[in-house]
């Protein structure tokens, strides 16, 4: 690319992190097409992040970054002089691509291990400013925008409690709700309410309403779980999709017991796309537990350490699987002497 082409670049990236021109942010994305060159753009021009971090976010080789973000410079160097900021046609299929993309790679990185968790909250910050500038647009349906912001709002208000100082995960039932930031909970209630203004339910509103009940609960044993097992069902009414199903039979345990659960996840249609998922058997291998069906859950969770690629996960399975054996080493002791 020649200093021409350069001037130009930066003259654009000058004008969308000074002006704020959402609009025009859009209309970048737009013309670069590519989800991955879309999220580099971002990413270096208007979150600045370092280059070491976007190849973690975005699970892209650091040696390849320099030939993502030069075919990114190389297209908004040609596309800049006919960008019409005025007339951007289908803003509403941009965002909601967008939005599509931030929530794939929220739930991607969230929990994982590898990307600190000072890079993971700026990242969420930076999308809540990203989304938030999108929410000032004129003429754009504003409620999936305002549904994703309680999303990331109310995930940001528990991303100090979500790891140990060790590195390990920290589920729901142990987290330090003291710590929760209620201020961002706040925040999160304010965009939920703003996003009923919409005709159309979507998932971002019932994952954002599910997140609130979780948020509101001032303790695991008080969370509404059939408000929760309500959500899901209307979930289902919109994304017939097994992982949903594992998720609604997961809460359904909650509410009805372990052995009810066991029977939803046996219901679920399609569950042969989840045959290679470590979470259909950890979540069996919890609910046999339970029920103290030990053998059935060593199986789960032997399974669930199988099919999981993540060191953290396998430590964790690892562990259950000790569990179930020492469990059913003392069943088998106490048959034993209990037969003289």
């Amino acid at each position: 690319m020649n200093n021409k082409d350069e001037l130009a670049v930066s003259s654009l990236e000058k004008k969308l992190l000074n002006d704020k021109n959402a609009t025009n942010i859009l209309n970048c994305c737009k013309v670069l097409g590519s989800n991955e060159l879309k999220l580099a753009f971002l990413f270096e021009y208007i979150f600045k992040i370092d280059t070491a971090n976007i190849s973690k976010l975005l699970s892209v080789d650091k040696s390849a970054m320099p030939i993502v973000l030069g075919k990114t410079k190389e297209i908004l160097s040609v596309e800049i002089s006919f960008l019409d900021i005025e007339n951007l046609e289908n803003l509403d299929n941009e965002i909601g691509v967008l939005t599509e993309l931030f929530y794939d790679l929220f739930n991607k990185i969230n929990y994982s291990c590898d990307i600190e968790q000072g890079v993971k909250k700026l990242f969420i910050l930076k999308a809540v400013r990203l989304f938030e500038l999108f929410a000032e647009i004129r003429f754009v349906n504003k409620h999936v925008i305002h549904a994703f912001l309680a999303y990331l709002y109310f995930n940001l208000s528990r991303q100090d409690t979500i790891f140990s100082k060790e590195g390990e995960i920290i589920s729901l039932r142990e987290q330090d709700r003291s710590k929760w930031d209620v201020e961002l909970i706040n925040k999160g209630l304010f965009h939920l309410g703003k996003s009923a203004d919409g005709k159309n339910v979507t998932i971002y509103h019932l994952e954002s309403a599910i997140s609130a009940v979780h948020c509101l609960a001032k303790s695991y044993k008080q969370t509404d779980w059939n408000k929760i097992l309500s959500l899901y069902n209307n979930y289902l009414s919109i994304n017939e999709s097994p992982y949903v199903e594992l998720q609604r039979a997961g809460v359904v345990s909650k509410v009805r017991g372990a052995r009810e659960g066991i029977e939803s996840i046996k219901s679920i249609r399609n569950i042969n796309q989840l045959i290679d998922n470590h979470l259909l058997y950890s979540t069996l291998g919890n609910l046999n537990l339970q029920i103290h069906n030990y053998n059935q859950a060593l199986k789960n969770y032997e399974k669930a350490y199988e099919y999981s690629d993540i060191d953290i996960d396998k430590e964790f399975y690892g562990e259950k699987v000790k569990i179930c054996r020492q469990r059913l080493k003392m069943i088998s002791r106490y048959q034993f002497h209990n037969s003289f």
